[in-house]
């Protein structure tokens, strides 16, 4: 036999490192999306109340708003393979959430 052989330690190294390579978001993520998101709706859902014209059913359609744009985004950056697990799909709805949660911010302040 020329070359390396195989043996099942070799098999059982491949599959730990495949493992490792889906990294986990962290707690304090996951803790962090609900409050953002509660947040980013609640101030969009304002932030449409505070104009007169505005129906109460639109306010509430618009504060379904960054929960939509959040998936939709968090399922675009699935096409590219760093963006395929858990630490960048939580990761990229929680920036979702807060740059809406500033721009609404930003509206009430001026």
């Amino acid at each position: 036999m020329s070359g390396r052989e195989f043996t099942g330690a070799d098999e059982g190294q491949n599959s730990a490192a495949d493992n490792d390579a889906k990294p986990k978001a962290s707690l304090m993520v996951k803790l962090l999306i609900i409050p953002a998101t509660i947040l980013a709706v609640y101030l969009t859902i304002i932030g449409k109340m505070s104009s007169p014209e505005v129906l109460p059913g639109e306010a509430v359609g618009a504060g379904f708003g960054p929960v939509l744009l959040g998936l939709v985004v968090v399922g675009v950056m699935q096409v590219s393979k760093v963006n395929r697990n858990q630490r960048s799909r939580y990761r990229t709805f929680l920036i979702i959430q807060g740059v809406f949660i500033l721009l609404q911010i930003k509206v009430f302040l001026g």
